[in-house]
């Protein structure tokens, strides 16, 4: 069982990157991440900016959303004058084993 809760402290918007969700990608189980150039940037082939079904969720601050760590899920750049601010929560219990979970899903340094 792997859960994230992101909340908002800066209204999130489309203009600003607000995260994005691929509908039932969650039942796709675990996929295999590309790491990209830069710092923190991981990659999903296929599944996220290649699609046009994924989902905004734009929030007021203090708002939040909680989700399945299997879902794709991601955010676009901050094409506005407006910060995005947010903190990212996981929960992750113990008994999920090295197989359950890749390094991007075990919180190792990239």
């Amino acid at each position: 069982l792997m859960v994230n809760c992101q909340l908002a402290i800066d209204a999130t918007t489309q203009e600003n990157g607000c995260i994005q969700f691929v509908p039932g990608s969650h039942k796709w189980g675990l996929q295999e991440h590309e790491r990209g150039q830069e710092k923190f940037r991981l990659f999903l082939p296929g599944h996220y900016h290649e699609r046009d079904d994924a989902v905004p969720v734009e929030m007021a601050p203090g708002a939040g959303v909680f989700f399945n760590a299997l879902i794709i899920h991601g955010s676009a750049a901050n094409t506005s004058t407006q910060a995005r601010r947010m903190n990212t929560f996981a929960y992750n219990v113990t008994g999920n084993g090295v197989t359950q979970c890749r390094e991007a899903l075990r919180g190792k340094p990239l």
